[in-house]
């Protein structure tokens, strides 16, 4: 692993993170100035902030909503231009595993602080999320908003429910691990080694209504 200061992410992920404090009552432009992110640069497409800037600002908003799940509240707020052309692309996928593998393939652009891979394991297909940064006080809830955000690209391009077959996580177990569960409709283990959402081939190789096979 390397450095926090190595590494950044796009700016615009802070939307929706700010979007879910607005939706709790806190002013959220104070909150990501608090955290060294200047709030006027986060609309910027071309705009990166560094990893530790995020940590941060996510460490701050778990104190401040005393809400765990405040990960996955903020990747619910999510909308496709935030990812800006990965978010179209996605949305033109002709397969949820299509979008999957356009995620694998340009998650570099959008964090350089996470790896992602694919595996297929017969009829289960297994979407692997590694910390590519050693961060001192990392902030689970952050790993919590990449696996949500995941999952929302998934049900915005499907149109309809999907839900993972399972899935894994690198951090401590919550106190209350069936809201988890609830919010990401998966039965899911805690305190893992490394992060992974497992898919049912299946289910994520139906063809998009919404997709453009050409």
């Amino acid at each position: 692993m390397t450095s926090p200061i190595e590494h950044s992410i796009l700016a615009t992920f802070i939307l929706p993170i700010a979007q879910a404090l607005r939706l709790r009552g806190i002013d959220a432009m104070e909150v990501i100035e608090d955290a060294g992110i200047d709030p006027a640069g986060v609309i910027n497409p071309d705009r990166r902030i560094p990893i530790d800037a995020m940590q941060t600002l996510m460490r701050r908003c778990v104190e401040l909503t005393g809400d765990e799940a405040f990960g996955l509240l903020a990747a619910e707020q999510l909308q496709p231009q935030v990812l800006h052309g990965l978010g179209l692309a996605w949305l033109a996928s002709d397969t949820v595993y299509d979008g999957l593998k356009r995620t694998v393939r340009f998650g570099q652009l959008m964090s350089t602080g996470a790896v992602l891979r694919l595996e297929e394991e017969g009829e289960l297909v297994h979407l692997i999320i590694d910390r590519a940064v050693d961060v001192e006080g990392f902030a689970y809830a952050s790993r919590d908003f990449g696996i949500g955000m995941i999952l929302r690209m998934c049900r915005l391009a499907l149109g309809e429910f999907i839900a993972p077959v399972k899935i894994e996580i690198e951090r401590p177990a919550p106190v209350d691990p069936a809201r988890f569960e609830y919010m990401l409709s998966a039965p899911v283990t805690f305190e893992c080694e490394t992060t992974r959402l497992t898919f049912y081939l299946p289910d994520i190789i139906e063809p998009l209504a919404t997709g453009d096979p050409a």
